[in-house]
């Protein structure tokens, strides 16, 4: 397999990239997008052989589920099956954001993110449709922020990698588990210092 780079403008994504990138994932494909905090590696969530196939790129335990990006707080909250108070606060103050939540929904706990980045959120909204999203990087070992290192560690073996010429963060997201109360910080990650101060946890 041949893993293209398509490159995207950070700024204003143009949306035939964009278009070619969801195309990529419709048809079963894994791509590494640029996020704020590393790179990702994304499949259409609903796409069975190719969230097997992910798993097999990570070298990731099967009990280990992976995070799921949408557009919207609105999509978070179709999925929900229970909402503790206090979760809306949380998401409206950090979302877009460097925030994993774990909340309750109808398949059980599930974790969710809406990512900081233009090209990541326009890849959502075209797609239209959940994407389950892991770090660019084998399991155990350091998460990718660099298309070098992406293409060193995953070309040919995912389809393609967006390249938008951003500084990326390099710090993974915070993860915050809302199923409990009070909440618990599960993953320290980038924002975690801020998420106490604001939910006094």
């Amino acid at each position: 397999m041949k893993t293209s780079i398509i490159s995207i403008d950070a700024n204003t994504p143009q949306e035939k990239k964009i278009r070619d990138a969801a195309n990529i994932l419709r048809r079963g494909g894994i791509v590494a997008i640029p996020t704020e905090t590393v790179f990702g590696l994304a499949c259409d969530l609903a796409n069975i052989e190719a969230i097997k196939r992910l798993y097999a790129i990570k070298k990731r335990p099967k009990d280990k589920p992976f995070a799921i990006q949408v557009a919207s707080i609105d999509k978070v909250l179709s999925f929900a099956d229970r909402l503790n108070p206090g979760l809306d606060k949380v998401l409206n103050r950090f979302w877009p954001g460097p925030l994993t939540v774990i909340i309750d929904s109808k398949e059980g706990k599930k974790g969710f993110r809406i990512p900081d980045n233009r090209v990541a959120l326009a890849l959502l909204s075209e797609i239209g449709r959940p994407l389950a999203v892991t770090s660019a990087n084998v399991s155990g070992e350091s998460a990718l922020i660099s298309v070098k290192d992406v293409t060193r560690c995953f070309s040919g073996l995912i389809d393609a990698i967006i390249d938008d010429g951003n500084r990326i963060f390099g710090i993974e997201s915070t993860i915050l588990d809302c199923t409990v109360i009070p909440f618990k910080i599960l993953r320290k990650g980038a924002i975690a210092d801020k998420l106490k101060q604001y939910i006094k946890i």
